[in-house]
């Protein structure tokens, strides 16, 4: 093979295709040859993997891609998963095209959108829909508050920003496989939700207790006690509730530290506020009966709403 293609190829996680071995000055006879001699090996109509290098998801997704031809790209939970959405696993490949639908094959499914060019980027150099499409398109196959949980993601990563998914809803119509209003409602809570760039621990409780029933916290409610102010991560100031995260990295690892928030703690007690204080290591279940309990909700009712909200459907 000609450097020119083999720089391609590596870039391409081995493969090319044979429109772009022309381009690059490969005759035809001399693609035909590296196929009889499995120097190029067949993998898509007009696909290729040059022999010797690995098969790994992402190249059987670009693969996939290249062979659905101009303008698809990887979508759905092909693309969640490029994306490091949580709650999805590399199993079949989707790959949306403005194309009429393309028949199942080689294991990849196959959608078709007329509402796709402003939605394409590309992740880990595979063309794919974009963090925000990514979401809506996935919108019925996640709970509320799994979607929620992975819009903070995008927001606190700064891949996905509100205004460019309210962008994306406007463009969209309600589909089979999409629930806009679900979205809407996420997109809506992020309105009052903390600023992106806040921990990802405490965007996570906020979107937690919104998604079981219980009252809307505050975040970063500002308190003054005895001339000292405190930002508390969340907050129900008309209870004198104050939730706090305590994670391993920037709490507790210094002795300055760990007697500052004794103090926190104690100075908010004094005057009248309650502390629940969590980490990672406290099940989500017990975080929302211990928040239940303090507002006088109904730990049941929100413990079923916790489980509607967090099972992936079924399909």
């Amino acid at each position: 093979m000609q450097r020119a293609v083999t720089d391609l190829a590596t870039r391409q996680y081995g493969l090319v295709t044979r429109r772009q071995l022309v381009a690059l000055g490969t005759t035809d006879r001399q693609v035909e040859h590296a196929i009889r001699t499995e120097r190029l090996l067949r993998v898509e109509h007009g696909v290729y993997r040059i022999a010797g290098t690995p098969e790994g998801w992402r190249g059987r997704a670009l693969a996939a891609v290249l062979g659905a031809g101009a303008n698809a790209v990887a979508s759905h939970e092909t693309a969640g998963v490029l994306w490091g959405f949580r709650y999805l696993a590399p199993e079949v490949i989707e790959i949306t095209t403005p194309r009429p639908a393309l028949r199942q094959r080689h294991g990849a499914r196959y959608h078709r959108s007329v509402v796709l060019a402003p939605d394409v980027t590309s992740v880990d150099g595979i063309p794919a829909t974009t963090y925000e499409r990514t979401l809506v398109d996935l919108s019925a196959r996640l709970s509320e508050h799994q979607l929620g949980r992975i819009l903070d993601d995008g927001l606190r990563l700064r891949r996905a920003s509100t205004a460019g998914l309210q962008t994306c809803l406007d463009r969209l119509s309600p589909a089979r496989g999409r629930r806009v209003s679900r979205v809407r409602r996420v997109l809506d809570a992020r309105e009052v939700a903390p600023h992106p760039g806040d921990s990802g621990a405490e965007r996570d409780l906020f979107a937690l207790l919104t998604g079981t029933g219980l009252p809307r916290p505050v975040p970063q409610h500002a308190v003054t006690i005895a001339g000292r102010t405190y930002h508390l991560d969340l907050a129900y100031p008309e209870r004198r509730v104050a939730i706090e995260y305590d994670g391993w990295g920037p709490h507790g690892t210094t002795r300055t530290s760990f007697l500052r928030d004794r103090a926190r703690v104690s100075d908010l007690t004094t005057a009248g506020w309650r502390t629940l204080v969590f980490t990672d290591a406290v099940p989500e279940a017990e975080v929302v009966r211990q928040v239940a309990v303090v507002l006088g909700a109904d730990p049941l009712e929100c413990a079923r709403n916790l489980r509607d909200r967090g099972a992936v459907p079924r399909r």
